[in-house]
Order: structure tokens, then C-alpha cells, then sequence
């Protein structure tokens, strides 16, 4: 069990980084907050700045939950160069999902 926290905690981590810097960069990106996916205007598509920024936080501070409680409730099991694999997995997931998922998005809009 404490792989599958792990690899959570890693996909948590990828996933605070794009929204972090869009959101110090003051730029607009999709998050789950978003009023109409299917609108064609883009700006109805993606979150404020402020929604990525808090967004990434909060995936920074559900990963760090997830790491800790992970850790301190399962510290005597496995091996700590496995914790790192299912903490690197995760990282690995999360972010060939989001490339893929913004590739594709990218390319739909380069396309109109």
C-alpha cells in the first residue's frame, strides 16, 4: 500500500509544477475549475493566474500529506530505493499524461 501512496504523492507533485509557474507567471491554464470545457473561446477553458496558484498549492500540500502519512505509517515496510521507484513513477505518469493531454489540447488549437 505504501507504493500506491508514493506513486500518488509523485503524480501530485508533477502536476503542482505546471500550475505553479503558470500561475507566478501571472498566465491563464486549464485546471479543474473551469466554467465550460467545450467552449470554443480558450479563455472560458482555463483558470485566472490566482486558480493556478492555489491549485498548485494545494497539490503541494496533498502530496506532502500523502509522503508523510505514507512514510510514517508504513516506515518498516519495503525498501527505500522502491519508495523512491513509486515516488519517480508517479512523477513519470502524471507527466507523460499532461503532455499528452496539453499536446493534444495545443494541437486543437493550432488547428483553428
Amino acid at each position: 500500500m505504501i507504493y500506491l501512496k508514493l506513486f500518488l504523492a509523485g503524480a501530485l507533485i508533477a502536476n503542482f509544477f505546471p500550475h505553479f509557474i503558470m500561475g507566478v507567471t501571472g498566465q491563464r491554464f486549464p485546471t479543474p475549475f473551469v466554467k465550460n470545457r467545450r467552449s470554443e473561446n480558450v479563455l472560458e477553458r482555463t483558470s485566472s493566474a490566482m486558480v493556478n496558484m492555489i491549485w498548485s498549492l494545494w497539490n503541494l500540500a496533498l502530496a506532502g500529506s500523502v509522503f508523510y502519512f505514507a512514510l510514517v505509517n508504513h516506515a518498516d515496510e519495503g525498501k527505500l530505493e522502491f519508495w523512491l521507484l513509486s515516488l519517480f513513477l508517479g512523477f513519470v505518469f502524471m507527466g507523460v499524461f499532461a503532455a499528452k493531454v496539453f499536446g493534444m489540447r495545443n494541437e486543437h488549437l493550432h488547428q483553428k
